[in-house]
């Protein structure tokens, strides 16, 4: 039987690793390859919005050891994503549910009712979603999923797994609305309009809480520094061995990384509404002066995040 992953006291000194950040403290698995070790499974969750590389990130996370699902409940390959989603169907279903159930959907703002994941209303999706995990996930020791508009219904998931730990993806909104525009009846407009709700959320929910920040961007000028960043982020310390570099050649194509707007020039779009435009430079910012969460940030930094994760509470509140 699945173990969920429960709350860890903050100050443990049984950990194989203490990340202080933010008063984080949490068990890093310990690894040697792909053989990992640990007392607890390690819960990895790929979040942000839609089309900003989370199913490229997912899907080297994978190769990393990451393990994602049978293959059978894998969203298949398709126009939109040719090297695969890397997104578990089962996960994926569950969540449009809870968001029709709130009548929300993937591209409307966030608008959620205060304590809405603790209602008696979704004790079934509750029952439902431990049983999935178990099934799913049961043995497994580093394991994790990925999908876009689950970012909306994060607080659910927490409830069951307090000790997931993040991967914000990152890409400017301008050519996330140009790669969104069709999909799912998406006009670029309205993929403009729904990108700061979105990243409000990733925000906001994982306040206080393991993450890091990865721009799609990364993949191109610094993709080794970023493959290291992904595999360090899960505790494997050693680094992708040769074979995993080689595995990686598939899924970062750069065939397949289409629009790609420089960020001066992003920023001066004239389709870009003020708020999206702030929220943007806003990540931006945290993503290139918040130390990695291994590291000892200052006293300014941890207040600069602070403040932005209160902006992004107050913009997900309304």
């Amino acid at each position: 039987m699945l173990v969920l992953p429960q709350p860890q006291c903050r100050y443990s000194m049984q950990c194989d690793y203490s990340f202080a950040s933010r008063g984080y403290d949490f068990h890093v698995t310990q690894a040697r390859g792909n053989d990992l070790q640990a007392t607890r499974p390690t819960v990895v969750c790929i979040i942000g919005t839609p089309r900003s590389g989370t199913s490229l990130t997912a899907r080297i996370l994978n190769i990393a050891g990451v393990y994602l699902g049978p293959d059978d409940d894998m969203v298949p390959a398709g126009r939109w994503n040719p090297t695969g989603f890397w997104e578990n169907r089962r996960v994926a279903a569950l969540n449009r549910r809870l968001l029709k159930s709130l009548e929300r959907n993937s591209a409307a703002p966030p608008r959620l009712p205060p304590g809405w994941a603790g209602s008696d209303g979704l004790a079934g999706e509750r029952e439902e979603a431990r049983a999935l995990l178990s099934e799913t996930f049961d043995g497994h020791r580093l394991w994790g999923w990925k999908e876009a508009g689950g970012t909306l219904v994060l607080p659910f998931w927490q409830q069951l797994l307090p000790d997931m730990r993040y991967v914000i993806c990152l890409r400017n909104p301008v050519d996330v609305a140009a790669s969104a525009a069709g999909i799912e009846g998406l006009t670029e407009s309205q993929a403009l309009a729904a990108w700061p709700g979105h990243l409000a959320a990733a925000l906001a929910y994982t306040t206080g809480r393991l993450r890091i920040f990865v721009n799609y961007d990364d993949y191109l000028h610094a993709r080794r520094q970023t493959v290291e960043r992904l595999w360090r982020f899960i505790g494997n310390e050693s680094g992708p061995t040769e074979a995993e570099v080689h595995r990686l050649e598939a899924p970062i194509d750069e065939n397949l990384l289409h629009h790609r707007t420089p960020l001066p020039e992003a920023l001066r779009d004239d389709r870009l509404p003020l708020e999206t435009n702030s929220m943007y430079l806003i990540a931006e910012l945290l993503r290139r002066t918040v130390p990695e969460p291994w590291e000892s940030p200052s006293r300014m930094t941890t207040a600069l995040q602070d403040a932005v994760d209160i902006h992004a509470r107050r913009l997900l509140d309304g």
